[in-house]
C-alpha cells in the first residue's frame, strides 16, 4: 500500500468523486488555498478529483494526510446540510453521492467549519470531530432507521460533553431526590420512582441530553428540547424514535412505522445540525419544526 501509494503519487495525494462540481469556464481545476487543496476535472465515470500535497512518504504521514482528508470531508457535509459526500484513492474505484453542487457557497461554509474546530478547546474539538463523523456516516446508511439512530448518536456525543460540566454532585441529586420525594408525599408512585431513579438519581442519557441542550442554547433551548422529548403526540417524540428503534420496538417493513421515521429524521436532522453549528460558535441554518 505505502509503495504503490509513493510510487504514484509521489507529490499530492488524489481522491475520485462521482457527482457534481461547478469550474468556471476555461479552467480545469479549483484550488482552495484556505482549505489546502484542490478540485480537478475527471474523466470517464470520474466527475471531478480532491488533491492536497503529501506531509511524507511514510506509512504514519499517509494515516496523517487520510485523517486531514476525513475532517474536510466531515467539515463539507455538514457544509452542504448533510448530503452524502465520501472519497477513496484514485488507485481504487470511488464513489459519491450529491443532491447538489459543490460550489463556493459550501467551500466556504467548509472553512468556516475547519475554522470554528481551530477555535474550540482540544477536548471540545475531539468530542466535535466525533460527532461530525457520525453526522457525515449517518447520511450513507442503507437504511432510514440506521440513518435515524447515528443522527442521534451524533447529537447525543455533543450534548454530553457540554453538558458535563454542570453535572450535580452527589450531595446535590441527593437534596433534589429528597425534595421529590417530600413534594410527592403519599402520592408517591411507581412511575414516581422510575422518574426519581432515571432522571435525578442515575442521570439518564435523557437527563444529561437535556442539560446539554440548556447549556448550549441557553433561553433557546426549549425548541429542541421540545422537538426531542416533550412532543405531542408523543409518539413524535425524537426521543421515543430513538428508543423504538435501539431496542426493535419496531421494524422497517411497518409503513407507518417507517413513515414516522422519516418524517422524524427531518426533525432530528435540523437539531442535530444547528447543535454542531451553535458548539462551533456559527449560524444557524436550518428553522426549528414544531
Amino acid at each position: 500500500m505505502v509503495e504503490e501509494m509513493n510510487q504514484q503519487y509521489p507529490i499530492a495525494l488524489k481522491f475520485n468523486v462521482k457527482g457534481e462540481f461547478h469550474v468556471p469556464e476555461g479552467q480545469t481545476s479549483v484550488k482552495v488555498d484556505k482549505l489546502g487543496i484542490e478540485f480537478l476535472r475527471g474523466s470517464g465515470g470520474i466527475d471531478f478529483r480532491i488533491a492536497f500535497s503529501r506531509s511524507g512518504s511514510t506509512l504514519e504521514s499517509i494515516e496523517a494526510d487520510f485523517e486531514r482528508l476525513e475532517r474536510i470531508l466531515d467539515a463539507m457535509s455538514l457544509a452542504r446540510d448533510g448530503r452524502r459526500i465520501r472519497a477513496a484513492p484514485a488507485l481504487r474505484s470511488a464513489e459519491m453521492s450529491v443532491s447538489y453542487p459543490i460550489d463556493e457557497t459550501v467551500v466556504e461554509r467548509t472553512r468556516l467549519v475547519l475554522d470554528g474546530l481551530e477555535r474550540i478547546s482540544s477536548s471540545m474539538r475531539l468530542t466535535l470531530e466525533r460527532s461530525l463523523t457520525w453526522f457525515r456516516d449517518s447520511f450513507q446508511a442503507a437504511s432510514g432507521f440506521n440513518h435515524f439512530a447515528m443522527l442521534w448518536n451524533s447529537l447525543e456525543i455533543l450534548l454530553f460533553e457540554i453538558g458535563e460540566d454542570d453535572k450535580p454532585t452527589r450531595a446535590k441529586r441527593l437534596e433534589e431526590a429528597r425534595t421529590f420525594i417530600s413534594s410527592r408525599a403519599n402520592a408517591l408512585t411507581l412511575e414516581d420512582l422510575e422518574r426519581l431513579n432515571s432522571d435525578i438519581v442515575q442521570q439518564s442519557i435523557r437527563r444529561r441530553m437535556i442539560r446539554g441542550f440548556q447549556n448550549l442554547f441557553g433561553q433557546e433551548s426549549e425548541h429542541p428540547i421540545s422537538i426531542c422529548f416533550e412532543r405531542e403526540p408523543s409518539e413524535m417524540q425524537l426521543w421515543g424514535i430513538r428508543n423504538d428503534i435501539i431496542h426493535a420496538n419496531i421494524v422497517e417493513r411497518e409503513p407507518q412505522q417507517r413513515t414516522r421515521v422519516i418524517w422524524g429524521g427531518f426533525d432530528l436532522h435540523a437539531v442535530a445540525l444547528n447543535s454542531i453549528l451553535k458548539a462551533l460558535g456559527l449560524s444557524l441554518r436550518l428553522a426549528w419544526l414544531g
